[in-house]
């Protein structure tokens, strides 16, 4: 295995989904405007569609991003801490879901119907229990808003699906104009472009959002917002200083500071309990947090 360099630690991850989901490699075609206007420009999907889309792409996206770390004993650890964040979520009735990924970047993902993955490198730089419950929070504030349907129903979007994806889709549809997403053939020609809409990040404003959204999971749980807005300061650390990729915890040192400072203002959980946080010893047992930046090396069984 090659060493993750400083820079590609940010970067690399968000870097290559951008060119595998930009079509770059054929030629531009009218396919993907005429896919806009027959799929996306109206795209609505009830929850039941919303769930299917999000497991039909669920094990094809982990596997795409490095499959499931493999090790039972930690991915239940993080089942259970995961678990009472979810139930403090505004969308009780989905099946929330976590996966640990097997890749060194350090970052997380989510996918309508709760579907959450998180990159074993995110954990590496995790030093606290309240930052971990952010990824969970912060991913269930973007299923709760619909972000990732929001950013289908931009041109963007259509524009990324490759030529002959689109073409397969148009035809699909030629054949049931009913369809949506949660189609299975549908689905799995989607995978390029969603893969890069989840992994990069979705604006500032979503992210404000999904970050409130957090808050106020946090309100709920007890978790303390001032030690989770330590993950933005954590992150802006890592990356260089011409980092150009995003992530949803990282968009510039400008934008993570900001965010820290508004995560940390927001008010303290009134605490009738401390949170269990159950499973994150064994966590960081498995993942002790780095405190500084350090390349992956060869043969590392973690």
């Amino acid at each position: 295995m090659r060493p993750v360099t400083r820079r590609g630690l940010m970067a690399g991850a968000a870097a290559a989904g951008l060119l595998a989901g930009s079509g770059l490699g054929w030629p531009r075609a009218q396919a993907q405007g005429r896919l806009y206007d027959a799929l996306f420009r109206d795209l609505r999907m009830d929850s039941r569609a919303l769930i299917r889309f999000g497991e039909e792409l669920d094990r094809p996206l982990i596997a795409r991003a490095g499959g499931p770390y493999p090790n039972a004993y930690v991915q239940s650890a993080l089942d259970d801490f995961a678990r009472p964040i979810f139930d403090a979520s505004d969308a009780t009735d989905l099946p929330w879901k976590v996966t640990l990924v097997d890749n060194d970047m350090p970052n997380a993902w989510v996918l309508p119907g709760g579907r959450v993955s998180v990159y074993k490198g995110l954990l590496r730089y995790v030093e606290n229990a309240d930052e971990l419950a952010l990824v969970i929070a912060h991913a269930a504030g973007h299923v709760e808003a619909g972000d990732l349907l929001a950013v289908m129903r931009e041109p963007a979007f259509a524009d990324s699906v490759p030529p002959r994806a689109a073409r397969a889709i148009l035809a699909r549809l030629d054949r049931d104009e009913t369809l949506t997403p949660a189609d299975s053939e549908i689905a799995q020609a989607l995978q390029r472009p969603v893969l890069t809409a989840i992994t990069g990040g979705y604006g500032p404003d979503r992210e404000a959002r999904a970050d409130a959204a957090a808050a106020r999971i946090f309100a709920r749980t007890g978790h303390d917002p001032r030690r989770g807005a330590v993950l933005f300061e954590t992150m802006a650390g890592l990356a260089p200083p011409d980092a150009g990729a995003a992530t949803c915890f990282f968009a510039g040192r400008d934008d993570a500071a900001a965010r820290a400072r508004t995560l940390a203002s927001a008010a303290m959980p009134a605490r009738s309990s401390w949170p269990a946080n159950t499973g994150f010893d064994t966590i960081k047992l498995a993942f002790p947090t780095r405190r500084y930046y350090r390349p992956q090396a060869s043969g590392d069984a973690s």
